[in-house]
């Protein structure tokens, strides 16, 4: 469900960065947001069919402080329902909401890294924070998270395959999500265009696609970062590495006439994950129906 509609940036992989110049242009509001009050009211309407809400909002952490504790304190009212939160964490006060927040039990929260580089989050997808902000607020949410016991799950997402990325920036991310690695949900994502973002025009010819020239360039790299997740989802990365290195055994890997094997694999992950999708939507219809 929606508690808001619109985003305050503008990140270049985005619609949002087109739509707030047509917001600006027709002087229409950038941030359209529900009342808390509506938002509750209607989690307890979808309550009766549905044992997960899953509110996705780009800016509710940069609603007030009082309202996230009134959030706070009528969910935790509802019963047998699981909230999952897809939102950002770039508010200047995120960590005392997210300390609110975190009061919710069997939360999962998710919010978008893009990359572990920052030459291609600023650069490239106008997202404009530090590697260091980002690796100090990912500790102190897990800590906060840990210390609530509430059974807090995160999850971080990531942008794989822009046609701007460097073979330095993919060994970036694989670093970043080494330091990741302490009981977290990596959501990975081959990158794909939406029309009338700001790269559009640039990169028209690159979408998602493992027999695209883009892909087949760092194939071994890219089929090693959902290799890497699986193994830290699994818990059996105790023999990784402290950190990935640009290796003449890497480049012996990632030679072109192994990119349709590792495209095969990433295919297979995406349409497992798409199975799974599928099966949950499926699910929820008969359960609603069943309700019904």
């Amino acid at each position: 469900m929606e508690s808001a509609r619109g985003c305050l940036f503008s990140c270049t992989y985005c619609s949002n960065c087109y739509l707030n110049k047509v917001k600006a242009r027709n002087n229409i509001k950038i941030i359209r947001k529900k009342s808390m009050s509506r938002v509750i009211e209607e989690i307890k309407a979808l309550s009766t069919y549905a044992d997960q809400i899953r509110i996705s909002d780009d800016n509710f952490f940069f609603r007030d402080l009082e309202e996230i504790k009134f959030f706070v304190n009528k969910f935790n009212k509802i019963r047998n329902i699981q909230l999952v939160l897809d939102t950002d964490f770039r508010s200047h006060d995120y960590l005392s909401k997210m300390k609110e927040i975190s009061k919710i039990k069997n939360l999962i929260v998710g919010t978008g890294i893009q990359s572990g580089s920052s030459r291609l989050r600023s650069e490239v997808f106008n997202r404009h924070i530090a590697t260091n902000k980002i690796l100090y607020l990912f500790n102190k949410t897990l800590k906060m998270c840990r210390e609530s016991k509430n059974n807090i799950e995160l999850s971080y997402s990531f942008i794989l395959g822009h046609p701007k990325e460097k073979l330095s920036d993919i060994l970036k991310n694989l670093n970043f999500i080494l330091k990741l690695r302490k009981g977290v949900g990596l959501s990975l994502n081959m990158y794909t265009n939406i029309l009338q973002t700001d790269k559009t025009k640039k990169c028209s010819k690159h979408f998602y696609d493992t027999k695209s020239e883009n892909f087949k360039k760092y194939s071994f790299y890219y089929f090693l970062h959902y290799l890497l997740n699986h193994l830290i989802y699994h818990r059996i990365d105790y023999f990784l590495p402290k950190q990935f290195n640009d290796s003449i055994f890497f480049k012996i890997l990632n030679f072109r006439i192994f990119s349709g094997i590792y495209g095969f694999f990433v295919d297979m992950i995406y349409k497992s994950n798409q199975r799974a999708l599928n099966k949950f939507v499926f699910d929820s219809l008969e359960l609603n129906n069943s309700k019904g």
